[in-house]
């Protein structure tokens, strides 16, 4: 197996792929996410304004906090601009790669 990640990987985007990671199921490719994990509650005040309230971390068995941290993974590809403008999806094309690979 093969996942995809990139930095516009958030919250359970990074969860799924950490837990991957530690039960060895595959490859992870892409770019590293970010490490914005942290659970948030929604908090409304009296004149109707609002914010969001960091209310529990997200750890890994080891005991480390996620949030910050992120997740590399094993093959980096980072598209270029012109890649992305031309919607030349690279990361795919390393996935499918990979995965042929094992055929």
């Amino acid at each position: 197996m093969v996942l995809l990640i990139n930095e516009n990987s958030f919250s359970d985007a990074e969860i799924f792929p950490t837990i991957f990671k530690q039960l060895n199921l595959g490859k992870i490719i892409g770019m590293p996410t970010s490490g914005s994990v942290i659970g948030t509650g929604h908090q409304r005040f009296m004149d109707g304004s609002s914010m969001r309230i960091p209310r529990n971390g997200i750890f890994r068995y080891d005991g480390t906090n996620m949030e910050g941290i992120g997740v590399i993974p094993d093959i980096t590809v980072e598209p270029t601009p012109d890649e992305v403008r031309d919607d030349d999806d690279v990361q795919l094309k390393k996935a499918i790669e990979e995965i042929l690979k094992e055929i």
